[in-house]
């Protein structure tokens, strides 16, 4: 069985969905024959004010018979693993469990601890506040108890990325393992344009948004007008913010598919700025990797990946950040990194690859 929420099975064009999609794929390409339960994601006005207010970790946001359902619909299909769809399941696993055939096994795929992105978003509140907004504070105390609380309910925690399985690890999880994201193969026709640069992504998670503030205070002053970066995001308020104080970005605000695929086919590279070990992975990166144009990113952007060499275009602080953009963002720079990561192409992980070792992960 596949337990998710019904937003993350949507058509949305968002990380979770991405991730969803593509965990749905490897694991029916691994033997598993599954059956989706669907389940609605509630909080009523109430709860959410309570939650703006004092931030609970792990919210119980599922209807009163979510595990009695999932308990009946294991059994009638004799399901021999129950796979949880995103960490904010956590605490349900001790109610399916008591219901379920002891050899059933429950397994949480994670998405990303909240523990991580706690522990950034606090930090740059105290260094950054102007760009943390209405983003909850939660207590970092709290948010771990009850990760170690219920961690140890699942017989086994699959990650998105290496550090935060050894993290479920420390924290008590019975076997915690990650397996790395799948770039697509979805060639743009590219047709860079001398100093274009693209960034694609949610600019109201900090992280992301520290990454981006970072790299453009970085920026030389006198760099003229040579070299820009445009920005797509659903963020508005956030891109807005950085147009209004960076000359060199251009805000273009959400584009949809076609939109965005013609956008960027007129980059040099696209830009992925990360400085801290943020929950989970980056869904967009995987996007501009399966564009087949050239990448800027970090040690930490890249997490959740395993990328051969001349894949990617390594920078690890603000400063080589910003000078590896004004090398790539000259078409000939750009050319040869394409190059590079065209070559590499055929070192990247492919979905039935992924479904291999997916494979051998969840034996018992």
């Amino acid at each position: 069985m596949f337990v998710a929420f019904e937003g993350s099975l949507g058509s949305t064009v968002g990380g979770q969905q991405a991730c969803t999609r593509e965990l749905t794929e490897v694991l029916q390409k691994a033997g598993f024959d599954l059956l989706t339960l669907a389940i609605p994601s509630r909080l009523t006005l109430l709860d959410r004010l309570r939650h703006r207010i004092r931030p609970i970790p792990y919210p119980v946001c599922w209807p009163k018979d979510t595990a009695e359902r999932i308990v009946e619909r294991a059994k009638v299909c004799g399901a021999g693993t129950i796979f949880f769809n995103l960490i904010d399941f956590l605490p349900l696993a001790r109610e399916v469990r008591s219901g379920v055939d002891p050899k059933t096994r429950l397994v949480m795929l994670s998405h990303g601890l909240a523990s991580p992105d706690v522990q950034h978003i606090n930090r740059i509140a105290r260094e950054m506040p102007e760009i943390i907004g209405r983003c909850p504070r939660y207590d970092l105390k709290a948010v771990l108890k009850k990760e170690r609380e219920y961690l140890g309910d699942f017989d086994q925690v699959i990650s998105l990325a290496e550090f935060e399985a050894d993290l479920c690890r420390e924290m008590g999880a019975r076997r915690s393992d990650w397996i790395p994201r799948v770039i697509p193969e979805q060639p743009l026709e590219w047709r860079p344009v001398q100093g274009r640069l693209g960034f694609v992504g949610t600019l109201d998670h900090p992280p992301s948004m520290e990454g981006m503030v970072k790299v453009l205070e970085a920026w030389p002053r006198d760099a003229g007008s040579g070299v820009k970066v445009r920005v797509v995001s659903r963020s508005r308020w956030h891109g807005e913010w950085l147009a209004k104080r960076f000359p060199q970005v251009e805000y273009l605000g959400p584009l949809d598919g076609g939109e965005i695929e013609k956008e960027a086919a007129s980059w040099c590279a696209f830009l992925h700025p990360m400085f801290c070990f943020a929950r989970g992975c980056s869904t967009k990166l995987a996007t501009g990797l399966g564009w087949r144009i050239p990448c800027v990113s970090t040690e930490s952007g890249i997490r959740g990946y395993e990328l051969p060499p001349g894949s990617w275009v390594i920078a690890d602080s603000p400063r080589k950040f910003v000078s590896e953009c004004f090398r790539i963002s000259q078409i000939e720079s750009a050319s040869e990194a394409r190059a590079d990561l065209i070559e590499a192409s055929n070192k990247l992980l492919c979905m039935s690859e992924a479904a291999s070792r997916f494979r051998a992960l969840i034996q018992p």
